[in-house]
């Protein structure tokens, strides 16, 4: 059996002087790997091929002496860390103070002490191991580190295409929950049979918001959710999102207060999915957060500043509800949080609301941000800066319920839109009657784009429809 020796430690002697080279060898061949070199660009040729593991330097050679021998080590990459301790007749403290500011570790006078050499000879080759040993530790955590991040990352690029498929494969058939839904409310009749419908809107609703929230996150994980700018109506707008919450906040005897500054332009420009979508998600906060009790939330836009061609609007939504503790706070923009995250928690939802509503506000330029006192209520506001829109025709206002009704019906073509989904066509047909006040004179445009099967311009077409404030829905 073949016993695997440990190497042994190697030290480089440079001294130009025979006599001294002779006493450091024999204190130290019997222990250590010695080389010898009598001369500066001998030294540094030898150390060219092998590294020892401790440098033994004379301060006076002559041609290169040992500070222009150690400054050379010192700017190599190979020999900047190799120990140098001189050993010198020159005892003067300018000499000890020059060798030790030139990167040497150790400074021994000739003629030397054997036993102090030893001494320090062990130490330094002691602090040597600890110091490789150390760089050999955190290059090993380094390269854990780093395959621990490549892992994190594909887990999450994972996760993020999971919920985006999830979200998508579950939106496609919600989508005819709700088309369907709002075709019987055409059909039924009866008080009792359209409150229960009305149940079956607001759950519904309810779970789309999740499953939008799941799939637009996921989007944003992914760098994908897109911005669009085009012209829209601000109080049609307003209304949207007002009838989306009025059959929730009636069930749980909550007022809604509209303010809106005089002076706001009616017509804007930007993106009037996202913009609905924030304020959905702080309504969704506020409705939540105050249930059980009477009250009032408030949804108010302000015309912060005034600009060429532009305003800066400050949107808000303030409710009566519980507020937010100050632990809570820390964490409100995390992605599944929750004020109460335990199994049995009072408020329902995935706590991404709120994470996704910052982030698509940022993505438009602008700032997310609340007030709150813990026992009375919060107020959550964010701030854009919008270019002033082309002025768009008035048209008649329309009932709230049928606002309401027409409402889910764009939202459910516009869902199967989105989805390049067929069936869009035969809903389109069946209810152009109910579409023609929504789309004016795109009609013929959209009737064109269906039958040449491009549902993405059909999309784009009725979006711009609606937020135009063309069909139901007054200008300011």
């Amino acid at each position: 059996m073949t016993t695997r020796q440990t190497p042994r430690t190697t030290i480089l002697i440079v001294d130009d002087e025979p006599s001294n080279i002779a006493t450091l060898v024999a204190l130290l061949g019997g222990v250590y790997e010695l080389s010898v070199a009598t001369s500066g660009p001998q030294a540094l040729e030898l150390l060219a091929g092998d590294k020892p593991d401790l440098i033994l330097l004379d301060v006076m050679m002559p041609g290169m002496d040992g500070y222009a021998v150690c400054a050379a080590l010192k700017q190599g990459a190979l020999t900047r860390d190799i120990p140098v301790i001189f050993v010198t007749a020159d005892a003067s403290p300018a000499s000890e103070t020059l060798a030790l500011a030139g990167g040497a570790v150790d400074f021994v006078h000739k003629p030397v002490n054997k036993d102090v050499l030893r001494a320090r000879i062990r130490l330094h080759l002691e602090l040597k191991s600890h110091h490789d040993h150390l760089e050999e530790r955190v290059h090993q955590r380094t390269v854990e580190l780093a395959k621990a991040t490549d892992e994190a990352r594909a887990a999450d690029r994972a996760k993020t295409a999971f919920l985006g498929k999830v979200g998508h494969e579950l939106r496609t058939p919600m989508n005819h929950v709700m088309g369907f839904t709002y075709l019987l409310g055409r059909e039924v009749q009866g008080a009792r049979a359209q409150e229960l419908l009305a149940g079956v809107k607001t759950a519904q609703e309810h779970l789309l918001r999740r499953i939008e929230a799941v799939t637009d996150f996921a989007a944003t994980q992914a760098g994908t959710l897109g911005v669009e700018v085009i012209d829209l109506n601000l109080l049609r707008l307003v209304e949207r999102v007002e009838r989306e919450f009025a059959d929730e906040m009636r069930a749980k005897g909550l007022r809604l207060r509209r303010e809106l500054a005089h002076e706001l332009p009616p017509d804007l420009r930007g993106d009037p999915l996202r913009l609905h979508q924030v304020l959905s998600a702080l309504m969704s906060n506020a409705v939540k957060f105050s249930g059980g009790q009477a009250g009032h939330i408030t949804l108010r836009v302000l015309q912060a500043a005034s600009h060429p061609g532009a305003v800066t609007l400050r949107f808000e939504v303030q409710d009566q509800g519980i507020g937010l503790t100050a632990e809570y706070q820390t964490r409100l923009y995390q992605a599944f949080e929750q004020a109460d995250n335990s199994s049995t928690r009072a408020f329902d939802g995935l706590g991404l609301e709120l994470a996704l509503a910052q982030r698509t506000v940022a993505l438009m330029g602008g700032e997310l941000g609340f007030d709150t006192v813990e026992g009375q209520g919060s107020t959550f506001w964010f701030t854009l800066r919008m270019p002033i829109g082309q002025s768009v025709t008035a048209v008649s206002p329309t009932p709230a319920d049928d606002a309401g009704r027409i409402d889910g019906f764009v939202a459910y073509l516009g869902h199967l839109l989105a989805d390049g989904d067929s069936r869009a066509r035969d809903v389109w047909q069946a209810l152009s009657a109910v579409f023609a006040p929504v789309m004016g004179e795109r009609m013929r445009d959209m009737q064109a784009a269906l039958d040449a099967f491009d549902f993405a311009l059909a999309r784009r077409l009725l979006d711009q429809a609606v937020v135009q404030g063309r069909g139901h829905g007054e200008r300011p």
